[in-house]
């Protein structure tokens, strides 16, 4: 089980990176040649995923449960909206991703407490 827990926790730390490309682009809508980035889908962070546990090779490493947050590839959009001050922010498209983002966080917590549920379930019997 602590799989599930270990790629739901995978992926609500690409959720939260998600946001902060997001908030990001939102923030610099106004910024004269800001170009909008976007980070890369999961799938890809979960093929890269090691199934079995990472080794410490030294003991001030990271525990292989803590995810660093920086790793996920983040890429320039292409957006064919150009404004005249080079900026090419899409706050439509930007916000209807936030709201997905939102919705699949909440999907995660969900998924989360279930599993914890039925976990705390099985050890009482």
């Amino acid at each position: 089980m602590s799989g599930i827990f270990s790629v739901l926790q995978s992926h609500v730390d690409w959720l939260s990176q998600r946001y902060a490309v997001s908030a990001t682009n939102v923030a610099n809508a106004d910024t004269p040649g800001f170009r909008a980035v976007q980070i890369a889908d999961f799938r890809n962070t979960l093929e890269n995923v090691n199934a079995g546990e990472m080794a410490r090779t030294a003991s001030n490493h990271l525990s292989a449960s803590q995810t660093d947050t920086e790793n996920y590839e983040v890429s320039y959009q292409k957006n064919s909206d150009v404004s005249h001050s080079g900026n090419d922010v899409a706050l439509e498209k930007e916000m209807a991703m936030i709201g997905d983002t939102s919705r699949r966080l909440s999907f995660d917590t969900s998924v989360e407490r279930m599993f914890h549920r039925m976990f705390i379930a099985s050890l009482k019997g």
